[in-house]
């Protein structure tokens, strides 16, 4: 049986281009930006389009049938160190819109048996509103509510009830997942089903594997700070990447191609100055399959697509080999 997910704020879609290997389904996407919702058209034409995520019903849900797995990146300006900072106000700021995500994942869980939700964001998240928005984002997924610690939210972590989930959180650089870009994101996956028999999601280490049924439901709340030891007896907390205590990359690609070239081979130049990227360029450094991005739009054929339009849906974008190794860890979990 394929698993099926939902896909919010959809943009151009890097769940699907990360999760269509592995056999998962979409049963829908929620995007209203035009130049998005082409490519997602153009792409998927018979995947719906739910649009604005603020007149999705709880009907609309439960006509979709099953949902294993609800994927969003709810808006972030108001959580980027390069804001304004006003965090999450429900109804008042774009990045406020996580509650009405988390409604959507109430109804997917009573009517879809969704057992995944996982929300992507900047690691302003973690400081935003001195640190009390993150503290929203575990009390949405877990029912419990949390002070933020006084050094302030790790980079990594662990919160659950015993009442209704457990939340993964991570920080993951893109540049460890054999793209050529410096992007830290947080994750964060809940899940909502039985938890204690499968090992972590979000977390890998070598030789000590990390089961959850360590940590017993007998208790009713509890949060962890997840760190690693390295071979001189110290400890640390992950840094947001995947690395051995060498500091080696652990997720590589072989003949990593990003930078356009000409007919004879060469890298493209511009004279003696440096050059922009290209949207080809740019759609590599996502991990896109090359001219995903260029589509026939607004009456224009595909050699014609407006670039800017393009390169900023790219840039709005997720890394494509992140969504497809979480994806991966996921679908052990649904094994079990």
């Amino acid at each position: 049986m394929a698993v099926r997910y939902l896909s919010l704020f959809s943009g151009i879609e890097a769940a699907t281009v990360a999760w269509q290997p592995l056999g998962w389904e979409a049963v829908a996407f929620s995007e209203i930006e035009p130049f998005p919702c082409a490519v997602l058209a153009h792409h998927y034409p018979s995947i719906p389009n739910l649009g604005d995520i603020n007149k999705i019903t709880e009907d609309d849900i439960k006509r979709l049938g099953a949902i294993d797995v609800v994927v969003f990146g709810s808006p972030c300006q108001d959580l980027s160190l390069a804001g304004k900072r006003e965090g999450f106000k429900n109804g008042e700021t774009r990045s406020g819109l996580f509650y009405k995500a988390v409604q959507i994942i109430e109804w997917c869980r009573k009517h879809s048996g969704t057992r995944f939700a996982l929300w992507e964001n900047v690691v302003g998240a973690f400081y935003s509103n001195q640190g009390r928005d993150f503290s929203e984002v575990i009390r949405a997924f877990t029912g419990c509510q949390y002070s933020v610690p006084k050094e302030g939210w790790q980079n990594s972590g662990i919160a659950y009830s015993a009442e209704q989930s457990l939340l993964e959180w991570r920080t993951l650089d893109a540049k460890y997942f054999g793209v050529p870009q410096q992007r830290r994101r947080v994750f964060a996956l809940a899940d909502f089903g039985d938890w204690t028999c499968r090992s972590s999601i979000l977390f890998q280490q070598a030789n000590n594997e990390f089961y959850l049924s360590t940590y017993e439901k007998d208790e009713k709340e509890a949060t962890f700070e997840c760190r690693e030891s390295s071979r001189k007896g110290l400890s640390r907390s992950y840094a947001g990447c995947i690395t051995s205590h060498t500091e080696k990359d652990l997720i590589t690609v072989t003949n990593n191609q990003v930078i356009v070239c000409d007919e004879n081979g060469f890298p493209k130049e511009d004279g003696e100055y440096l050059r922009a990227f290209s949207v080809v360029e740019k759609e590599r450094m996502f991990g896109f399959p090359d001219n995903y991005t260029r589509i026939p739009y607004r009456n224009k054929p595909a050699k014609n697509c407006v670039i800017h339009a393009r390169l900023k849906a790219i840039g709005n974008s997720i890394a494509v080999p992140q969504l497809k190794w979480i994806g991966q860890q996921m679908q052990q979990a649904f094994l079990i």
